[in-house]
């Protein structure tokens, strides 16, 4: 078994593939019912709203067992990129993924990988399902300073706080967060985490809330899948408890789930 905090468990929530894909984030569930189909569907979310293209200068943060590595090279023709997560065990597969690739990746936390010496000036950053996660989003952000051509376009897909939470609300999320590794100061309101953005010299070009299309159908799905499927007790009790979390987060609309693009402040571009 894997010691590391993010191991490849989520291996197992791509049997509708075949175990032909390596999925790992929430999916974006909009038309979709199988996990593999809505996990690569929150990946293009992501990759359309950058206008991704094979001309481009990728930076991927927590790039997990590297599906979307995979994706990001076939489906969109990207030549260069530098990619870092913090996983061993993860990395071990994504190398894997694009092993045809000539794509560097680096292992350790963006926080200290960051920056990246002799690293191209990137068009594009992204972030899929993964900066809740990083120690503090804040530094990352601020980090990729230097990083960015001034018409860069950095995206995620991540959590916010679309209300401030009572007391008890905030006590269940503290819980939550801790059982996940999500440092509790990365949950911010949207004019917080656009702030955020704005300190590390970007310009919010884009947020939408893209909760319903994440939350309520990731769980749903899993009470089906769960049913037919094994998996080790810790790996089940993982997925379960992430599901009826985020089911009921958006039910009393405590967490909320957002797609968001912005620019360097240089670049000019206002709000999309």
């Amino acid at each position: 078994m894997s010691r590391d905090v993010f191991d490849t468990a989520e291996r197992a929530l791509n049997a509708e593939s075949g175990h032909t894909t390596v999925w790992s984030n929430l999916g974006y569930w909009r038309d979709q019912s199988q996990y593999p189909k809505a996990a690569e569907a929150l990946a293009r979310l992501l990759a359309d709203a950058v206008d991704l293209g094979a001309q481009d200068a990728v930076l991927d943060l927590g790039f997990g067992m590297g599906e979307q590595l995979r994706l990001w090279r076939q489906a969109y023709g990207v030549q260069t990129l530098h990619g870092v997560n913090a996983s061993a065990s993860q990395n071990a597969v994504a190398r894997q993924c694009v092993a045809d690739a000539d794509y560097q990746l680096s292992e350790g936390h963006a926080e200290t990988v960051l920056p990246l010496p002799g690293a191209p000036a990137f068009s594009k950053v992204l972030m899929l399902d993964c900066a809740y996660h990083f120690v503090s989003r804040a530094s990352v952000l601020g980090r990729l300073r230097g990083h960015l051509t001034p018409d860069a376009r950095v995206g995620l897909t991540d959590l916010y706080l679309p209300r401030a939470p009572s007391a008890a609300e905030a006590m269940a999320l503290r819980g939550m967060c801790a059982l996940s590794r999500i440092p509790y100061g990365n949950l911010l309101s949207r004019e917080a985490y656009c702030q955020q953005l704005v300190q590390a010299g970007l310009r919010v070009q884009r947020f939408t809330d893209i909760t319903a299309e994440v939350f309520a159908p990731f769980a749903a799905w899993w009470r089906r899948y769960g049913a037919r499927h094994s998996f080790p007790l810790r790996d089940r009790l993982k997925f379960a408890t992430t599901a009826r979390f985020i089911a009921a987060a958006a039910r009393r609309a405590t967490l909320g789930y957002a797609l968001v693009v912005a620019r360097p402040l240089s670049d000019g571009g206002g709000p999309g």
